[in-house]
């Protein structure tokens, strides 16, 4: 009596299974990633109280994070009502006519007012009259300066209340328009210092896991290694400076040879099959970090950007003149005062915009610190030899 065969189904289900199984042994997918954690030494004991209170204080987080971002946008959202508000009660000023602006009458009650029929010093001959026995000449031409002092200063302000309303408005906007771009140049600087920071330390990570291997092997890799981290510094560097975004030549080439030196490594045990895994995850973020780092030569700020900056700026030194035109003191204190504070916000705006451009410009002390790290006490290895001005070729099969 035979056993059933088993059905068509589960036969083919096993025959999968294994060819998976099967496939997941070969080299290519032995690829092990070691990580670095902090872990308590002592006695181990799972308290289901502190992970419940852990849960709690991250869903108070969150739930906090949303309320502000809900409130953010309610700000928003009341900011613009507030400005079409305004607008609204200000606008039909702005368009409504106004009558003509006050002028002075050159007599009052049969008296010539004007400051041309009067003398300069009332004071002076007013007190001769006195002295004289005439008077009524005196209190005459006391009266006639006193009336003509009160008419003349009774004169509107220069700028009407529509005058104040585009003023104050061009202002609030072009502040906050320079504060926005401001804080958004300031972060493209951050992300630049933080990709060069990242890059230098993936590197360094890249170093120590490579000292894995032995040193036939090893040598090779941290010569490529040394050498592109130094032609960064030396070639990419001041290429990124003029404005570059595309990898220097020989970083370039000292590049391909340090990826193609850790392809080669070997796999043959379980230590260096890990020690691979990660030398190619590191090398990986360093490239997507140096990559990163050629996209940030150009600037974020577009050019309409600049165009309203520089138009803005025009409109406000305008208005502000044209707001002071009888005042020349207050004009020039004005008008010099807003000059240097426009200008120190755009001189600033243009070197956080341009992070490799002189001013603020980011150096590549972090890649010079890496350097300095992976030297110590290895002055005179074979991994730290001189580099060639020319890389050579990679080698090939062919070849």
């Amino acid at each position: 009596m035979t056993a059933a065969a088993p059905p068509p189904s589960v036969a083919a289900e096993k025959s999968a299974a294994s060819e998976i199984q099967e496939g997941l042994r070969a080299p290519e997918f032995q690829t092990y990633k070691e990580a670095m954690s902090w872990r308590y030494r002592g006695e181990r004991k799972e308290r289901e109280a502190d992970r419940s209170a852990a849960d709690f204080w991250a869903n108070v987080g969150q739930f906090f994070a949303q309320v502000s971002e809900a409130l953010l946008w309610i700000a928003v959202v009341a900011g613009v009502v507030a400005a079409l508000l305004w607008l609204r009660r200000y606008l039909p000023e702005f368009f409504a006519e106004k009558p003509d602006r006050y002028r002075p009458p050159d007599a009052l009650f049969g008296l010539a007012v004007t400051p041309e029929s009067l003398p300069d010093d009332v004071a002076g001959p007013a007190a001769r009259l006195a002295r004289e026995g005439k008077l009524r000449e005196a209190l005459s031409l006391l009266y006639r300066g006193a009336l003509s002092v009160l008419v003349h200063r009774r004169r509107k302000s220069d700028d009407g209340p529509e005058f104040q309303v585009v003023l104050g408005f061009v202002g609030s906007a072009y502040g906050l328009l320079l504060g926005l771009l401001v804080v958004f140049a300031v972060g493209h600087y951050s992300d630049t210092r933080r990709e060069a920071q990242k890059e230098a330390s993936s590197l360094v990570a890249l170093w120590d896991t490579v000292d894995a291997y032995p040193p036939e092997t090893r040598d090779a890799v941290q010569h490529d290694l040394i050498c592109y981290m130094r032609a960064v510094v030396a070639d990419d560097w001041p290429a990124m400076e003029r404005g570059s975004r595309l990898e220097d030549p020989r970083t370039l080439a000292f590049g391909n040879r340090l990826r193609d030196g850790i392809r080669g490594l070997p796999l043959d045990d379980e230590r260096e099959r890990s020690a691979y895994g990660r030398a190619s995850t590191l090398i990986s973020d360093a490239g997507a970090s140096r990559q990163q780092l050629l996209f940030f030569t150009e600037p974020e700020v577009p050019i309409v950007l600049w165009v309203l900056i520089y138009v803005g700026a025009f409109l406000l030194v305008f208005l502000l003149g044209t707001h002071y035109a009888d005042r020349p003191r207050g004009r020039f204190t004005a008008l010099g005062s807003a000059a240097a504070l426009l200008t120190v916000v755009v001189v600033v705006l243009t070197m956080l915009d341009n992070p490799f451009t002189a001013g603020a410009r980011v150096q590549p002390n972090s890649m010079r610190d890496a350097i300095d790290l992976v030297s110590v006490d290895r002055e005179g290895t074979p991994a730290l030899r001189p580099c060639p001005e020319n890389p050579p070729p990679i080698a090939t099969e062919d070849g």
